[in-house]
């Protein structure tokens, strides 16, 4: 776990963006899985069968 908070997102470490302005996984896999969270409550209110 403490490696993906400091491990950087490669992609765009090549595309030239300086590392100290890249957030790293562990931030970007919160965020994923929050966006995740909120489109499938989302979803389940407008009658999807979903298993949260």
């Amino acid at each position: 776990m403490q490696l993906t908070r400091a491990q950087v997102q490669q992609g765009y470490l090549l595309s030239g963006i300086p590392k100290d302005k890249l957030s790293g996984l562990a931030e970007h896999h919160y965020l994923v899985t929050f966006i995740g969270w909120q489109l499938a409550n989302y979803l389940k209110k407008t009658g999807a069968k979903l298993d949260i």
